[in-house]
């Protein structure tokens, strides 16, 4: 083989890589929605759980903005993921990571309280979003957890 014939052989290969990056896109997108999606959700059991094990209240607190998406879990009320009330916070968790970029989460309520009695909430939904992407996480009164896709072909969950 000699080196021009090398050259074009490698020329090909790169444009069919290149060619076959760009495919690769929404598979990313779908990808980052449900490991998000799959995080936070164990995230909310977690916190239900710890309300029935401690027999306390428990406060699951989303806060979004422009620059940032987090959430915090605490014991109190008004326990913000803020760099304010985090000492305060049982735990903290930030969702600004570079493996969420570009996810938008969204939420009818900020702060969901889970009771010690059965897990119980004051229900609230929140749906996640990325290019041609989203999914809901829905909260109800009597602490059930579901998961559905509201854009997109996510096979994982049934359709909103």
């Amino acid at each position: 083989m000699t080196l021009l014939e090398l050259l074009i052989v490698l020329a090909v290969l790169s444009c069919l890589a290149g060619a076959g990056v760009s495919s690769y896109g929404p598979l990313f997108n779908k990808s980052k929605i449900t490991g998000l999606t799959n995080e936070l959700v164990e995230v909310i059991k977690g916190v239900q759980q710890s309300a029935i094990m401690s027999n306390q209240n428990y406060y699951f607190d989303m806060h979004n903005d422009q620059s940032v998406n987090c959430w915090s879990i605490a014991t109190q009320s008004g326990c913000h993921c803020n760099s304010e009330t985090v000492a305060a916070c049982s735990v903290h968790y930030s969702i600004n990571e570079p493996q969420y970029k570009h996810v938008t989460v969204n939420g009818n309520r900020e702060q969901l309280i889970f009771s010690p009695m059965f897990g119980y909430s004051n229900a609230g939904s929140y749906k996640l979003s990325i290019s041609g992407y989203a999914t809901k996480i829905v909260i109800s009164s009597l602490g059930r957890i579901r998961i559905c896709t509201y854009v997109g072909d996510i096979n994982l969950y049934a359709v909103c």
